[in-house]
């Protein structure tokens, strides 16, 4: 995606998910939403940190976010949700160290009710955000996958499961 990623490797995979949620409520003036807790003591609001709502204002608060964030912090920002229903924005995520986060940012359906969707990711060191490949359907799918992806989802870096769905 055509999305700077600075020169402070900060854009790690909880990152990404972090960077497209907030862009998006940016774009929509939705600057009271623009708030994360990095730990259960502490939250960490744009609108609170900074005096205006600029473009420049936002990327150095979420500069400054990224250096809070991990995958578990950003767990316990979201809710669980159900893979019956997939949707774009929802985030397959893993606390576990080192933990990793993959976002939903397409999803399709065909005339008889089969669905497949997209997935993006940053990684470590900061990455671009990219479309990751599917390479267990890779001649009929990829980069597509299938909702009905069983018990585990396996992406090229990481597995996760149906429970490790969650959303905003």
């Amino acid at each position: 995606m055509d999305i700077d990623i600075g020169n402070k490797d900060l854009q790690k995979s909880e990152d990404a998910v972090l960077r497209l949620y907030m862009e998006y409520l940016f774009s929509k003036k939705q600057f009271n939403k623009i708030t994360f807790q990095p730990s259960p003591l502490d939250t960490f609001a744009f609108l609170k940190e900074r005096q205006k709502t600029d473009y420049l204002s936002f990327r150095k608060y979420f500069n400054e976010l990224s250096k809070l964030s991990t995958p578990y912090s950003l767990l316990e920002n979201m809710n669980y949700a159900e893979v019956n229903n997939l949707k774009i924005g929802q985030v397959f995520v893993q606390p576990d160290e080192p933990g990793h986060a993959v976002i939903i940012v397409d999803v399709a359906e065909n005339e008889v009710g089969q669905r497949i969707f997209l997935l993006a990711q940053a990684f470590s060191p900061a990455q671009d955000i990219h479309i990751i490949k599917n390479f267990h359907h890779e001649k009929h799918l990829s980069p597509w996958y299938s909702a009905n992806f069983g018990i585990s989802l396996y992406t090229p870096e990481w597995e996760f499961t149906s429970s490790d769905l969650m959303e905003f």
